[in-house]
């Protein structure tokens, strides 16, 4: 199954429509603004990645809700 863009509020850090998901791996994929960076978190909750689309900031969330909580690593 393919990755599903997560809509998100504006950010500073994430690329627009930098947040996606893929629902069978559970697999979170987050594009950042400077460098370019990709991301992978695994074993993300749907509920957990979609919480992006209610946050106000996305960065706050991410730091909040998925760095230090899941594992990841740089695409």
């Amino acid at each position: 199954m393919p990755f599903r863009t997560i809509p998100t509020a504006p950010s500073s850090n994430i690329a627009p429509d930098g947040v996606s998901y893929e629902d069978d791996s559970k697999t979170l994929r987050v594009v950042f603004l400077r460098g370019g960076r990709v991301y992978h978190y695994f074993g993300v909750d749907v509920r957990t990645a979609e919480g992006f689309s209610r946050a106000q900031s996305p960065g706050a969330y991410l730091n909040t809700f998925i760095k230090g909580v899941f594992p990841f690593e740089e695409e």
